[in-house]
């Protein structure tokens, strides 16, 4: 047992602790994410172009790293910073645009502030100028398809992605999770629909059947044909003789009339009693079953067994019954909860969310042990076993 748990544990370890991508000194969390972002919004608007720079540029090297799935509207946000560093900071005006078309394409209806940023800066009109190339038609990779992992999803941009589709002239970033997980097994920065080879894969030959537009068979060569084999001459049943007249039979004689049998008249004998038979000592912990005896008219003694209810069995299948609905309204509210967290705009919302997922999680897992236990004591309390059982009753 102690060898099985060493075993287990650094194997569970390793499965939970997130792998940086190749390229990546270490994982570029979640939380750096968020932290990036507020410190570079928070730049911007106090007008501090070193903080500005710094954050702008940790975020934009980050994002190939990032080892957690995050929804769409974060990733706006990111490609719209980005953007704005490489306009304000780098003087690049082509590089600035390609990132505002990717923040467009996911978040169209988005007005910069006033605070955060002035409205006579030129950034406005470079963004502005991209609002109607965001929303562009994604090209499809020719010749290929996704290679989607069994009980795996393929995300760009944070929307799941069933074919290997990108609109071109702009960045995204491709992600590999598990599904219903927010860990990204694999994180990639495209540019356009330049997707890695390794989630590409050749698509499986399709069979194609081509019928005749006339509706003929196929004709077959006469000459292959195999020629009909003659049936073997069929040789006369000679006549069969034809049979002697057979001689009637004479009509048996009538059976003379048999007279009729008196009935017996006979008193049944009485049965004796059965004694009832002497019971073994029963187990202190097995149940007393009521027996009912009834002698009929026919002398036979008839006896009725009837099983005795616990009177705590009910209220404990109840019990029971309501915690493991309460384990299940619970872990159902949590879903509710991640999609508040999906659609979160800000740290502390992002952060609160997170907290009450994963407390309705816990408590509903804590619902599920305490209401399968107390059921299942009320189900085998009247048997003869106590504790566990793997045996069933009906």
């Amino acid at each position: 047992m102690i060898a099985l748990v060493f075993t287990f544990v650094p194997a569970l370890l390793t499965a939970l602790v997130p792998r940086a991508e190749a390229g990546c000194a270490a994982p570029y969390t979640g939380a750096a994410l968020v932290k990036d972002l507020g410190s570079v919004a928070s730049a911007l608007r106090n007008m501090d172009d070193s903080a500005f720079s710094s954050s702008g540029k940790a975020l934009e090297a980050g994002l190939p790293c990032l080892d957690q799935t995050a929804p769409p509207q974060l990733y706006a946000s990111a490609y719209r910073y980005i953007g704005a560093v490489h306009f304000l900071v780098d003087n690049d005006v082509p590089g600035a645009r390609r990132w505002f078309r990717s923040s467009l394409e996911l978040e169209p209806t988005y007005q910069w502030d006033a605070q955060e940023l002035d409205l006579g800066n030129p950034l406005r009109q470079a963004w502005e100028a991209e609002r109607p190339n965001a929303q562009a038609e994604g090209e499809l990779v020719k010749g290929k398809e996704l290679a989607i992992p069994s009980g795996s999803a393929m995300l760009l941009d944070g929307r799941n992605l069933v074919e290997a589709r990108a609109t071109l002239d702009r960045p995204h970033l491709l992600q590999s999770a598990v599904v219903n997980s927010r860990h990204a097994d694999g994180t990639w920065l495209l540019d356009g629909n330049a997707f890695p080879d390794e989630t590409l894969k050749v698509p499986a030959p399709v069979a194609v059947v081509v019928e005749d537009p006339k509706g003929k068979k196929p004709k077959t060569d006469p000459k292959a044909a195999p020629k009909p084999t003659e049936a073997p001459a069929v040789v006369k049943a000679e006549p069969k003789p034809k049979a002697e007249p057979v001689a009637k039979a004479e009509p048996a004689p009538k059976a003379e009339p048999v007279a009729k049998a008196e009935p017996v008249k006979s008193k049944p004998e009485p049965v004796a009693k059965a004694e009832p038979a002497k019971s073994e000592t029963k187990p202190a912990n097995s149940k007393v079953a009521s027996t009912t005896s009834v002698t009929g008219e026919d002398g036979v003694q008839h006896m009725t067994v009837q099983r005795t209810r616990p009177k705590e069995k009910t209220p404990l299948i109840i019990v029971g019954g309501v915690g493991l609905a309460a384990a299940v309204g619970l872990y159902a509210y949590s879903w509710k909860v991640e999609q508040d967290f999906n659609e979160a705009t800000t740290t502390d919302e992002l952060e609160r969310l997170q907290a009450s997922n994963h407390a309705f999680v816990i408590a509903s897992g804590a619902s599920l042990l305490v209401g399968a236990g107390i059921g299942y004591w009320g189900v085998v309390l009247d048997g003869n076993t106590v504790g566990f059982s793997f045996g069933g009753r009906f």
